[in-house]
């Protein structure tokens, strides 16, 4: 037995076994294809999108501003429907 395999390739046909083998090895073990530019993108998106989904920015929260007498001012004009949609 052989504990320690070595995986230069002196022949084509030793490069495609060896290649074969490690795709395969990688396969069972379930170590999926890594696209850098592509989790570069996914990772920007995510900081972009924010934590709900929504945008990220200055965003009016309703509840933060629910015990205040200017909010209560312009609820009780009733100009705008506030809607929470958590």
């Amino acid at each position: 037995m052989n504990l320690s395999p070595s995986l230069a390739c002196d022949s084509p046909l030793d490069m495609q076994i060896k290649s074969n083998l490690i795709a395969d090895t990688f396969n069972l073990i379930g170590v999926k294809k890594f696209d850098r530019r592509k989790e570069s993108m996914n990772k920007m998106k995510y900081r972009m999108k924010g934590v709900n989904g929504a945008p990220r920015g200055k965003s009016y929260n309703p509840t933060r501003y629910s015990n205040s007498s200017s909010f209560n001012t312009i609820k009780s004009n009733t100009l705008f429907t506030v809607t929470n949609t958590f």
